[in-house]
């Protein structure tokens, strides 16, 4: 497949094996970028913006590294026009110390973090004079079991699940983060295992699934169930909140299903304000039905059951 952008002064994008497609921005503007195989040609416009980094946010937070294991960092850089990026094969990655834990800046096996001895040390992601870092624990503790959530849930809705790592010392620790997630059945439903929404399974069709979490050789199953309950009802919480101009409260949209069940829709409803001068919902992820308090008066929150 052959690469190339029309305008290589707004972008350009790398043709060179190992690198092909990956695209950077040289100017401010729009530009369209094509990809060529056996004639066939595909096209996509690219715009290139003037928004500035102002931050790299590193995923998981806070991992736990059995030593002698991995786990898979990503970097997302946040932009003063409030986009984000994902960074992570454009960073370059370091550890504060390499003795108890070392990090890849190599192709093919990018922010690999690797645990050598019991420790902690940082972890540090950079681009362009911009860091971020995060704090990693290696532990000689041996892992033993991992346990998984197994919830029901309904045709086309979502649901976090969670993996918690039981080792031989007695501790646990929540790593939903580092294990790799797969499901028995992707038609029955689908787990991402992406940086990013790990762990996050989404209702595809009426059955049941075994869902996966894996880690340091180490596998946990759960028994998921996917139903094909409709959507009847939201209900927001709390209801009618006071909130004093300038500060935030979280809203939590609970969907009330027709086989009598009700999940958490919090992240998946879009969210919106009656009057965004008197109160602004946020309809971002990461922050999605958090409120903020801007003038006097009373505003009505809205929520459009529609799945992101």
């Amino acid at each position: 497949m052959t690469w190339e952008s029309v305008d290589t002064k707004v972008a350009v994008v790398s043709d060179k094996n190992g690198t092909k497609g990956l695209a950077s921005g040289d100017g401010a503007g729009a530009t369209t970028v094509s990809a060529t195989l056996h004639g066939i040609k595909g096209v996509s416009s690219f715009t290139v913006t003037k928004a500035g980094l102002t931050s790299i946010t590193l995923v998981p937070v806070n991992p736990l590294v059995a030593k002698g294991t991995t786990v898979q960092m990503a970097a997302q850089g946040n932009f003063n026009d409030g986009s984000v990026q994902d960074l992570t094969t454009q960073v370059s990655w370091s550890s504060s110390n390499s003795s108890i834990a070392q990090v890849s800046n190599t192709s093919g096996t990018m922010c690999l973090v690797t645990g050598v001895s019991a420790g902690n040390i940082q972890i540090t992601a950079t681009f362009n004079g911009v860091q971020g870092s995060t704090a990693v624990t290696v532990t000689s503790a041996t892992l033993t079991s991992i346990t998984i959530t197994d919830p029901s849930i309904a045709k086309s809705t979502t649901v976090q699940l969670t993996a918690t790592c039981n080792f031989n010392d007695d501790t646990t620790e929540d790593c939903t983060n580092e294990v790799s997630w797969s499901s028995s059945d992707s038609g029955i439903a689908q787990v991402s295992d992406t940086a990013l929404t790990k762990g996050l399974v989404t209702g595809i069709g009426v059955g049941s699934t075994s869902i996966t979490g894996t880690f340091g050789g180490i596998q946990g199953a759960a028994a998921l169930t996917v139903t094909s309950a409709t959507l009847t009802s939201i209900t927001i919480t709390p209801p009618d909140p006071s909130i004093a101009k300038g500060t935030g409260v979280q809203l939590t949209a609970i969907g009330n299903f027709s086989d009598g069940t009700a999940e958490d829709l919090t992240t998946q409803v879009s969210w919106m304000s009656g009057n965004d001068k008197i109160a602004q919902v946020s309809d971002e992820p990461g922050s999605k039905g958090l409120i903020t308090g801007l003038g006097g008066g009373e505003h009505s929150n809205n929520r459009d059951p529609q799945w992101c």
